[in-house]
């Protein structure tokens, strides 16, 4: 344990509670604007669109923040990401504080914010490996799950204290504040290079070549695509259930229940991660990934076939707990078997997939649920006999025989990988990456120069 602690992880501590802050800022902005929304056109549509600004900007330029975070200091890229955020959100406060807010400006303020967000994670997630002991990758990201938990809950709450008091755009503008936050602290903070990046003596190819140089060093190794293939089924299968639960809930109970229940698999997931973040995982960190497959898919089997209020939550509860640890065990994986230099663009580009999961569950939900499988489960219908004995018949108990079927499809794909020596045999078979842990800048310098007249003297 003591090894955590070290010069490093300060660092890295540091950054991650400016992070914390900035994250819960933008948690109450978003929260507050899309209840606006609501109340002024009740349209799901209009909500629907708010996701889209929200997610689109940041999946379509995710392979140039990636290639950005290789190619130049990564935190002065986080900075980059951070100034440009703040500025887009305080666009957004000024709109709310002339009190003119047109829709298209509100779409324009989230879309700006997701964009410069995408340069964010990966140059995060790139200069966490030089700053923490690869021992100690998985705790790591147990912390940003636990950083992430703690904003699911307190954002929205503070929001709906401090709107009476403020209004929207002095929420907005709170925002705006934690921003400049996280921007105080990277101007403190110094981040080591990777020592390619501080060499520079080899001419660097085109830009848009280190765009793609992403996907060809995964590509070269099928353990790495096997686990993003796995880990995009298994955030699809979750994001389904966020798109479904409120259809399953408001089936069998009031709109309280709902609320409580989402508090309750929160809850869950502040339980999980900070036990992540303390333990640090199995040694065997795929075994991990395994085994919080399979709880998952379990998990929402059975929530799916549940008819009131209390299993389900029991149901999403376990699956919170059970989520970090396969999150935290895979990033743990990308992290000890990516190159530092291409991390940057290795994790935009698996960060891209995975949030594109969220968009593609919001499409796919309710044509399934309405047209294929609540056909199922209506007096008459073809399973009403025999799955309807366990599940119910009637309206919306297609959406929990969805639930269900994610649930199989989570515990299918876990057992393909079991079966799969590429998959299982991850950890072994590529080898984990030298990673000079945080050093004096001038000390790194120093080393890199002495290595480059070596090389000319050969």
């Amino acid at each position: 344990m003591s090894a955590f602690w070290s010069h490093g992880t300060r660092i890295f501590l540091r950054i991650w509670s400016g992070q914390l802050i900035s994250s819960i800022g933008s948690g109450m902005t978003s929260f507050a604007i899309n209840v606006w929304i609501y109340q002024q056109s009740h349209s799901t549509q209009r909500l629907a669109w708010m996701v889209l600004a929200a997610t689109l900007p940041g999946i379509l330029c995710a392979p140039l923040a990636g290639a950005a975070a290789d190619r130049w200091d990564r935190r002065w890229i986080m900075i980059f990401s951070s100034v440009g955020a703040g500025l887009s959100t305080l666009f957004l406060a000024a709109n709310f504080f002339l009190g003119s807010a047109p829709l298209w400006h509100i779409y324009l303020g989230i879309g700006g914010i997701s964009f410069f967000a995408a340069f964010q994670w990966p140059a995060c997630i790139a200069a966490s490996t030089l700053l923490i002991p690869q021992e100690h990758y998985a705790r790591a990201s147990g912390l940003w799950q636990f950083a992430q938990a703690i904003t699911m809950i307190a954002a929205p709450a503070l929001a709906l204290v401090l709107i009476p008091w403020i209004g929207m755009h002095g929420v907005i503008l709170g925002d705006f504040a934690s921003y400049l936050v996280a921007i105080a602290i990277l101007l403190m903070v110094r981040i080591p290079k990777p020592a390619a990046l501080v060499a520079d003596t080899v001419a660097k190819p085109s830009f848009l070549r280190e765009v793609s140089a992403g996907w060809a060093y995964i590509r070269d190794r099928q353990g790495l695509v096997q686990l993003m293939a796995f880990g995009f089924i298994v955030l699809f299968g979750i994001s389904m259930t966020q798109v479904l639960l409120v259809p399953l809930v408001l089936n069998v109970a009031s709109a309280k229940a709902l609320a409580v229940i989402i508090a309750v698999a929160t809850f869950g997931m502040v339980i999980g991660s900070a036990a992540i973040a303390s333990w640090g995982g199995p040694q065997r960190r795929i075994l991990g990934v395994l085994g919080s497959g399979f709880a998952l898919g379990a998990a929402l089997f059975l929530t799916g076939f549940q008819r009131g209020p209390v299993p389900i939550a029991i149901g999403l509860f376990l699956l919170g707990c059970v989520a970090p640890m396969g999150i935290s065990c895979a990033q743990s994986i990308w992290q000890s078997k990516t190159e530092p230099t291409v991390q940057g663009r290795v994790f935009a580009l698996r960060g891209m997939l995975m949030q594109a999961c969220l968009p593609l569950a919001c499409l796919v939900a309710a044509p399934l649920a309405d047209r294929l499988f609540s056909p199922l489960l209506v007096t008459g219908g073809l399973l009403a006999g025999t799955v309807g004995k366990f599940t119910g018949v009637g309206p919306g108990q297609g959406v929990g025989l969805l639930m269900t079927s994610m649930g199989v499809l989570i515990i299918t794909a876990a057992s393909f990988a079991w079966f799969s020596p590429r998959f299982r045999r991850v950890e072994r078979e590529l080898p984990d990456v030298i990673v000079l842990q945080a050093v004096p800048v001038e000390m790194e310098i120093g080393l890199c120069q002495e290595i480059a007249e070596l090389e000319k003297a050969v």
